[in-house]
């Protein structure tokens, strides 16, 4: 069976169902699909659905279903569309965070070899990526399209895990961010801006956490992102960038 392309309202609806009773409104739209829900408490009896726990679904299962539609894809399409990405007849040249990555075609292999999520990330972006010029505006998750419906996964994948892994290690914090050619800003106790592809730029700013408030973590996008990321690639976005600086602290 092919790998169906992820949803963003079934998948969200998904991760509130425990019951047949809840799942009914929805049958006969998605039927006997193999569908993967993150954090799952358990699966759903009488639903005629099979849920398979595995927490980065978006990753591992659509992985091949990218790395098929790659092969088809036109050079020439690709380029003219993201003009920042080279082709030199054999591969893509693709830079993301600083790290220039060489992605061969039509058979797919990446160098340097990242961690699975940045592969996926970087074929969305390859089949189906836009761009936009930046008009010099900062946007913060919640107010691009679909904001609201994810701003709790989002929240916890991305701005807790933000706050609880730097909060307390500024220094080091603002030490990798240095090292991974981020820019410091002035406003935070500590923040940093990147360059993350093309003319797209993040943000990360923190305020340090002590003994009477926990650490809090905000993350900005340049206004571009609204128009040429989907929610969840930007989610993704916002994970890359965190796990980049973490692997540099």
């Amino acid at each position: 069976m092919a790998v169906p392309q992820y949803n963003p309202i079934i998948t969200y609806t998904l991760r509130r169902i425990r019951t047949a009773a809840d799942f009914a409104p929805m049958r006969g739209k998605i039927g006997g699909t193999v569908i993967t829900v993150p954090y799952m408490e358990s699966p759903v009896s009488g639903t005629g659905v099979t849920f398979m726990q595995i927490e980065n679904h978006k990753e591992e299962v659509p992985f091949s279903f990218y790395e098929e539609k790659y092969k088809a894809i036109d050079p020439a399409e690709v380029t003219a569309r993201l003009p920042f990405v080279g082709f030199d007849g054999k591969a893509f040249s693709v830079e993301l965070l600083g790290t220039v990555y060489t992605v061969t075609w039509p058979e797919y292999s990446i160098t340097p070899v990242p961690a699975l999520p940045v592969q996926t990330f970087l074929l969305r972006r390859l089949l189906e990526g836009t761009t936009k010029v930046w008009l010099g505006t900062w946007k913060t998750f919640r107010e691009m399209p679909w904001g609201e419906m994810y701003n709790t996964p989002y929240t916890g994948r991305v701005l807790t895990r933000a706050a609880f892994t730097f909060g307390f290690k500024l220094a080091k914090f603002a030490a990798a961010c240095e090292k991974l050619g981020g820019r410091k800003l002035s406003h935070g106790d500590a923040g940093y801006e990147f360059d993350v592809f093309g003319p797209f730029k993040m943000q990360i700013l923190m305020w340090e956490g002590d003994d009477e408030f926990p650490p809090n973590a905000q993350v900005l996008y340049t206004e571009n992102f609204a128009d040429c990321f989907a929610a969840e690639d930007r989610v993704v976005a916002g994970d890359i960038l965190i796990t980049q600086i973490k692997a540099a602290m």
